[in-house]
Order: structure tokens, then C-alpha cells, then sequence
């Protein structure tokens, strides 16, 4: 701004400038004398500096089905160590936190306009084993490996046997039954066959020459 000497200088009229995450303070000399307003242009003129205070930004965690985070407000270009911030998910090993395909990690710098970060994570391989639970060893299917949440398709696997015993399906421990397709849990299953004694329960068939007798009838 040129103006000859004892002119009258308004700043106001100046248009304030911008900074991405800061808000502007005013206009300083370099003895840190705020300048504004409407002043008398002095001999040798002046050199106005701008004044900028940071503005607070936001760090959001999207976790992704982990354990909740809460957000990180800080002031822009302050640093925030990443590393402090956890969140576990069962099943899942913990791969990061990105905005798209960048990580962020470790001490980062807050920019303007904050971020919103989003946890990556890695399905674990888990286990389901079956338990014949009387049945013939040899025909225990066997155990399915496969990665959390994936699906499994327990139509597929080959019932066991057990002579004179009908195959009901397969439990849990819980007395929770599973059949068709099912979603592989964290921690897996051990699923443990079924059965209905059918000696026990005089419901026995013989099939000799086409002919059929149960228990009950001798």
C-alpha cells in the first residue's frame, strides 16, 4: 500500500487475507503494535505483519465394527500421536488407520480441516471341529478352516454314523443347534453331533429279504 506521507490510511478497508485452519487476528508492526482502523500514513511507512491464532480440528475414528474411539480435537498443525489410539475387533487383526488408501501412523500433524480415519483391518482364520460324540471315528469330518464372518456351508459336510443311531445334527455345547449355510463366528465352533438312539428307543429297523421288524414287535 503506497500513500504519501501524513495521508490518512484506512485498513478496514483492506480485504482481511485467508489462511486454511486459521482465523485471522489483525495487523502487526514488528514491535508487535496492532495497526487497524483509520491511521496517519508516518515517515518511513510501516511494515504490517498478519496475526493468525489456530483453529481447533476434529480427528474422527470410524472403527470399522472395532471397539469405539472417541474424537481428537486439537488446533491445527499441532501434533497427535496415532499410536496411543487402540480399538480391537474379535476375530480381526488391526491393520491401521487410513483416509482412503493412506495411512496415517505414529505423530502426525493436524491439517486444516481435521481427518477422518478409518480403521483397516485383516479377518483371522478361524476353526470349526466336530465331535462324533459316540459315533464312528472314522467318520468325523474334518475340521473347516476358514476366515471370520466368512460363510460355511454345513450342508456339505458328510453326516457321521453310528450303528443304530439316527444323526440329528450338529450342537454346540449351549445346546444351540447349526444346519445350513452359517457365518464363520470369532473363536470358531466346536460342534458336537446329535443322536437319537434308536435301540434305546425300540424304533430299531431290520431290513433282511425286504422284510422290516422293529424291537417292539418281539
Amino acid at each position: 500500500l503506497t500513500q504519501p506521507t501524513d495521508s490518512s490510511v484506512n485498513l478496514d478497508a483492506l480485504t482481511n487475507p485467508t489462511r486454511a485452519g486459521y482465523s485471522f487476528v489483525g495487523w502487526f508492526d514488528n514491535a508487535d503494535t496492532q495497526h487497524s482502523g483509520t491511521f496517519t500514513m508516518p515517515v518511513g511507512g510501516l511494515s504490517l505483519k498478519a496475526k493468525w491464532t489456530a483453529d481447533d480440528q476434529v480427528i474422527s475414528f470410524n472403527t470399522k465394527g472395532g471397539t469405539g474411539v472417541a474424537s481428537i480435537t486439537a488446533k491445527t498443525d499441532t501434533t497427535v500421536d496415532l499410536d496411543t489410539v487402540s480399538t480391537t475387533r474379535p476375530g480381526y487383526q488391526f491393520d491401521g488407520w487410513y483416509v482412503g488408501s493412506t495411512q496415517y501412523t505414529g505423530v502426525v500433524t493436524v491439517p486444516a480441516g481435521g481427518l477422518a480415519l478409518e480403521a483397516r483391518w485383516t479377518a483371522l482364520d478361524q476353526t470349526i471341529t466336530f465331535d462324533v460324540n459316540g459315533g464312528n471315528i472314522a467318520t468325523q469330518p474334518a475340521d473347516i478352516i476358514q476366515v471370520t464372518d466368512s460363510t460355511v456351508d454345513l450342508s456339505a459336510v458328510t453326516a457321521p454314523t453310528w450303528f443304530g443311531h439316527k444323526f440329528l445334527g450338529w450342537k454346540d455345547a449351549a445346546d444351540t443347534s447349526y444346519s445350513g449355510t452359517i457365518t464363520m463366528p470369532a473363536g470358531g465352533l466346536n460342534l458336537i453331533a446329535d443322536w437319537q438312539d434308536l435301540i434305546a428307543d425300540g424304533t430299531w429297523q431290520i431290513d433282511a429279504n425286504n422284510i422290516k421288524m422293529t424291537l417292539s414287535e418281539f
